[in-house]
C-alpha cells in the first residue's frame, strides 16, 4: 500500500479564542517508528476538552490529541 506523504490535520497553533486551531491539508504524515501503528482515520471530531484547554493556559503540544476517532491500521513497524 502506498500513503501519500501528507495528510489534513488540525493543529493547535496556540493558546487563544478557537480560531488558533487551524486545519492544514498538507501536514507531513508520521512515519511509525518501531513496534508502533499508522492509523488512518476515517473519521475524527473534537473533545470537549479540546476548546477548553485552548482557553487555558495549559501548555499546548502543537498537535490535539483525539479520543473521537474512528479509524483502521493503515502501517504497523515491526520490531
Amino acid at each position: 500500500m502506498t500513503l501519500p506523504k501528507t495528510m489534513r490535520a488540525m493543529v493547535t497553533m496556540g493558546h487563544g479564542d478557537l480560531d488558533r486551531m487551524v486545519l492544514h491539508t498538507d501536514w507531513p504524515r508520521p512515519d511509525p517508528g518501531k513496534g508502533e501503528v499508522l492509523i488512518r482515520a476515517g473519521a475524527c471530531g473534537p473533545r470537549n476538552a479540546d476548546g477548553y484547554l485552548q482557553m487555558t493556559d495549559a501548555p499546548v503540544l502543537g498537535v490535539h490529541p483525539d479520543e473521537n476517532m474512528q479509524g483502521a491500521p493503515a502501517v504497523a513497524a515491526y520490531p
